[in-house]
């Protein structure tokens, strides 16, 4: 289990500010099974059940179905399953080169 910050984007719309979130990663039953919650404040648009993309503070990304939402008096937390895999980010493409760019 991590804590991470990141957010969640509906589409274009980035659904609250970064937000804390646990992640939960079970490579025991399979390596692509990941879940977690997410705390955002009171007032950001979360729908449950629905698509999210989860984007990560490390550059990590994929795509979720929030699968709970509880409110509380000053916060949202919500619950979430991995749809795929929680992809890596790739370096070629942040830094517009073909490789890694290590000698």
């Amino acid at each position: 289990m991590q804590q991470i910050t990141g957010h969640l984007r509906r589409g274009d719309a980035i659904v609250g500010p970064d937000a804390d979130i646990v992640l939960v990663i079970d490579l025991s039953t399979d390596p692509g099974s990941w879940y977690g919650s997410i705390v955002l404040p009171v007032g950001a648009e979360l729908a449950e059940p629905g698509p999210y993309q989860l984007e990560l503070a490390d550059g990590r990304h994929g795509d979720v179905t929030m699968t709970r939402v509880r409110l509380l008096e000053s916060a949202q937390v919500g619950a979430f399953t991995g749809r795929g895999p929680l992809r890596e980010p790739s370096t070629a493409l942040r830094h517009g080169t073909g490789g890694s760019g290590a000698t």
